[in-house]
């Protein structure tokens, strides 16, 4: 799985807001299996959390991404990162 960081404008750029919700839901069940799968073979614990970290986050954009408001995502880095894909979409005629 790639860092959201890279995954999100990536998808900007080729897919639909509603195509980017989708693939954003897969990504968040994956990172929660990932650290389940991962607690389970003894992998560090500290990289187990990482991993299941990330699913909140990805929550955030996704909130973002469907109710059109940065209320739901307080870090400075990811609000950057959402207003850089709204300009994306918008640009392409995708953000309705």
């Amino acid at each position: 799985m790639r860092e959201i960081d890279e995954l999100l404008p990536d998808l900007a750029k080729r897919l639909s807001r509603a195509e980017i919700i989708a693939r954003l839901r897969y990504e968040a069940e994956a990172a929660v299996s990932s650290a389940n799968r991962m607690r389970r073979r003894g992998v560090d614990e500290s990289a187990s959390e990482a991993r299941r970290g990330l699913a909140p986050r990805i929550d955030r954009i996704l909130n973002f991404l469907i109710q059109d408001s940065l209320l739901s995502v307080p870090d400075e880095a990811d609000r950057a990162l959402c207003e850089k894909v709204r300009d994306r979409l918008q640009a392409r005629g995708q953000w309705e």
